[in-house]
């Protein structure tokens, strides 16, 4: 009969107590910051962690398309202009 004990543990528990204590870490020194308690604030579900997680990724390549889109439009802008002088060089017929 094989050990049961061995099937119950979880092999990822090192990781999982490794990212829980980094997330406490986090909640406390920004709880210091704002200046409360971290027992003061309610519990996040690990549903809505996530959800915060995606949406600060989301926030992160919007703030980068930001930064891109005006050199972006410059470049646009003057191949326009190139292209609108390169037609009004042409001959009329």
């Amino acid at each position: 009969m094989p050990d049961v004990s061995k099937l119950l543990t979880r092999t990822d528990c090192p990781k999982r107590e490794a990212d829980y204590k980094r997330l406490k870490l986090n909640r406390e020194a920004c709880c210091a910051q704002l200046g409360v308690t971290a027992d003061s604030l309610p519990r996040l579900l690990v549903e809505q962690r996530k959800r915060i997680e995606l949406f600060s990724g989301k926030q992160l390549v919007l703030e980068a398309k930001k930064h891109e889109l005006p050199g972006k439009i410059a470049a646009m802008e003057l191949s326009f202009r190139e292209a609108d002088h390169s037609l009004s060089v042409l001959p009329a017929w």
